[in-house]
């Protein structure tokens, strides 16, 4: 026999405002990823997909890959994944997932850069990149995704050489995006 059970009404209106901060929740914060690893998953699931990095400490961890090209990334304490940032090796050319855009590390031709199709050009890259054009891209829920072809190849449109994703906050506050958007 099937038993009913009556919810007081302070119980259903605050189950009610858990769904509605749960769903805002993952409205706000919509996932992203870069190269296979995704902004805000734990540094074990990097490691899952990257295998054991080449340098690490309590809060960095980087990979080389047999290109010369490394994976970067910063860990909150909590060992949460909170900026990656891709740079190409000297001689690698691989297409690259890039938080729902795509590109070509080594390619020449920012136009084969296929910008996340939620991006809006708000801000600009900082001074600690070099070459042109850097792009900075703003994405729903405070996140950051900066294209730089920042690597001199003698021709007159430098290659896609190396792609950060971070919170827009961490990303301002290093120096690697000026705000020039709404904040």
């Amino acid at each position: 026999m099937t038993k009913l059970v009556r919810m007081s009404p302070v119980s259903f209106l605050t189950v009610a405002v858990a769904l509605i901060v749960a769903s805002r929740a993952l409205a706000v914060s919509p996932s992203y990823s870069l190269d296979g690893i995704v902004l805000g998953s734990t540094v074990a699931a990097a490691i899952r997909t990257l295998g054991k990095p080449t340098v690490s400490s309590s809060t960095k961890y980087k990979w080389t890959n047999s290109s010369g090209g490394t994976d970067t990334v910063l860990a909150s304490p909590d060992g949460n994944i909170i900026l990656i940032d891709v740079v190409a090796g000297k001689y690698e050319q691989r297409q690259i997932d890039a938080a729902g855009g795509s590109g070509t590390l080594g390619e020449t031709g920012h136009v084969n850069f296929i910008e996340p199709t939620n991006a809006s050009g708000e801000d600009t890259c900082g001074p600690v990149f070099v070459g042109a054009p850097c792009v900075a891209y703003t994405l729903p829920g405070g996140v950051e995704l900066v294209a730089n072809f920042g690597e001199d190849n003698g021709m007159a449109d430098w290659y896609l050489s190396e792609l950060v994703l971070g919170s827009r906050d961490l990303m301002i506050a290093s120096g690697r995006v000026i705000a020039e958007g709404k904040n």
